[in-house]
């Protein structure tokens, strides 16, 4: 095929440009991060949750449920399982989902809502479905019941969605206000797991155990110490917030021991593989470089250290800043209550490339950035 433009064209020339992701303002983002740096745990005076998964399934669900009661009941949550069997699973998971809302709202108590499926999942039409042989459910059917913020029987409900399958991440595209967050074993790309390594599962589960010792945990203490246990080849998990500033507080439970499990619901022990300061990302600032920088310094020294963030570079383009930065997983699953972060990369180490200290460098506007990084 013969192009009718010449080789020294213009619009052949031209530099590919990257996106950056949306452009931010300083006071918003402030104001926004702010309220999550002041948010505190609420008091939950009843906890349950609903654990799904197929009947006759073959990927490990059953144990990787029975893993998840162990991990619950150490926080006092009161855990009801429901496998899914019948002809028409999603209008009956649903219904079942409703039941126990229903239930917590004619309660009248402060509720915490943890629904968990392992499993198959498939994607069909850009949609997420829990699967079994020929047998779907669609994961709105649960969604619709967990998260409508406009119905009364979850108003006093806060959730923690944790789903343990292939694609989960295609369960968080959606906001809603209440307090909900989703922790899904990869993102909605990646298949879940190998069967003969360890599961995503039994990454919580270890994770709760070298947590032990304190009072209570949030989910993004939990989140940290997750992906600190990833071994090298499985997928990065999720923890996103679908609405709320207000974290979700696990208590652990006096009487809670280990020793009072079975052995064989008890997971191999699993060697943690990342350190804890291994991440980077971009965030992209509207404003003049050296103003927005001097001020942005100011934002992260006044935050409190578990959402502390390092500057490893930053560049001016023609009308905003972006900066390369490093935190930790616990502080990304805070700051990304509030605000959406370009993930670039987990690090294994140092910066390849030894550089002095950032200073703020011009580009022209959108063009491929490249600097100090981490890895």
């Amino acid at each position: 095929m013969t192009s009718s433009q010449s080789p020294t064209s213009p619009s052949l020339l031209a530099p590919i440009l990257l996106p950056l992701g949306p452009v931010r303002k300083l006071p918003a983002l402030k104001a926004e991060l702010e309220k999550v740096a002041i948010a505190r745990g609420n008091v939950y005076i009843q906890k349950v949750a609903l654990l799904v998964y197929w009947e006759n399934e073959n990927t490990g669900a059953k144990d990787n449920t029975q893993t998840m009661i162990t991990i619950l009941e150490q926080f006092g949550i009161k855990c009801t399982v429901y496998i899914l069997t019948d002809a028409s699973p999603g209008w009956s998971l649903s219904q079942k989902v409703r039941d126990m809302l229903i239930q917590c709202h004619d309660a009248t108590l402060n509720t915490m809502f943890v629904f968990y499926y392992a499993g198959n999942s498939t994607m069909h039409d850009g949609k997420l479905f829990f699967s079994s042989g020929g047998k779907r459910v669609k994961w709105c059917f649960v969604s619709d019941s967990l998260f409508d913020e406009y119905e009364e029987v979850v108003q006093r409900v806060d959730t923690l969605a944790i789903l343990d399958c292939c694609f989960a991440g295609e369960a968080t595209r959606q906001r809603i206000s209440k307090t909900t967050q989703i922790l899904a074993a990869c993102d909605s790309n990646n298949t879940a797991r190998a069967r003969k390594t360890i599961s995503f599962t039994q990454r919580m589960y270890h994770a709760v155990q070298t947590l032990k010792g304190q009072p209570s945990i949030t989910t993004a203490d939990w989140y940290e110490e997750i992906e600190r246990l990833k071994p090298r080849n499985a997928p990065r998990s999720v923890l996103r917030t679908l609405g709320g500033t207000m974290p979700i507080n696990l208590v652990f439970q006096d009487t809670a021991s280990s020793a009072t499990f079975s052995s064989s619901r008890i997971p191999a022990r699993v060697s943690p593989h990342l350190s804890a300061k291994d991440l980077l990302v971009r965030l992209t600032l509207h404003g003049e470089g050296r103003e927005v920088t001097e001020a942005f310094k100011s934002l992260i020294k006044d935050l409190p250290t578990s959402m502390k963030a390092e500057i490893m570079d930053a560049y001016e383009t023609d009308q905003s800043v972006f900066f390369i930065l490093g935190m930790t997983w616990k502080a990304w699953a805070l700051w990304t209550m509030v605000v959406d972060l370009d993930h670039i990369g987990v690090t294994l180490g140092p910066s390849l490339i030894h550089k002095g200290p950032a200073e703020v460098q011009q580009v022209g506007e959108n063009l491929p950035f490249c600097g100090k990084g981490k890895g």
